[in-house]
């Protein structure tokens, strides 16, 4: 349970440093840097982190199924869909009545996770379309992606249903990428 761990700390002492003063979080990976207020209100927002998991996430098999089970045609349409999706609930973050910086940090999230779907559709159109391409491919996606979900996820509090599905699925996601726990947990420092 090393990721949970990891994550718990991630969150504590973000809820820490956003009670005592202006700092930023900044995920290195997904070159994404916040405010930790603004961080840590979108994160407490457990209404709007449910519908984006269950809609993009769990509901998406792209995300977690493996590979032998899709085939090509139906991963691209996927893939876009996803990216579709991800641009529509950006744009609905961004174009809400009342913009801020927590609005904006959810719309930045979606927007980089609707990139890595795109980039991945381009990706299998550029393949030889083989079943190891596919399966190279959505490693790529997944261990891309899984950061966010993983962000999303633990904030959620315990014993929350979408939560607990979720990570059935990001598990069983890893299990069939072939991804480690170090690989999928988001890459962050607190910074003045």
């Amino acid at each position: 349970m090393t990721m949970i761990n990891e994550l718990k700390y991630f969150f504590e002492a973000i809820a820490f440093a956003a009670n005592t003063t202006t700092l930023f979080v900044n995920f290195k990976s997904l070159k994404i840097r916040f405010p930790i207020y603004s961080v840590k209100a979108a994160l407490n927002d457990t209404t709007d982190i449910e519908r984006i998991i269950d809609t993009l996430f769990y509901r998406k098999q792209v995300m977690w199924e493996h590979s032998k089970y899709e085939n090509t045609e139906w991963c691209m349409n996927s893939l876009k869909d996803l990216r579709d999706k991800c641009d529509n609930e950006s744009q609905t973050f961004l174009s809400g009545s009342t913009t801020n910086d927590k609005r904006h940090f959810f719309a930045t999230l979606l927007r980089t996770w609707g990139n890595y779907a795109d980039e991945a559709y381009k990706d299998i159109v550029k393949s030889d379309m083989t079943s190891h391409s596919l399966d190279v491919i959505l490693k790529k996606f997944r261990k891309s992606s899984y950061p966010i979900i993983a962000t999303f996820l633990f904030s959620l509090p315990d014993g929350n249903l979408t939560k607990d599905n979720a990570f059935k699925k990001l598990e069983q996601g890893s299990k069939n990428s072939k991804l480690t726990i170090k690989q999928i947990l988001p890459t962050w420092t607190i910074e003045p």
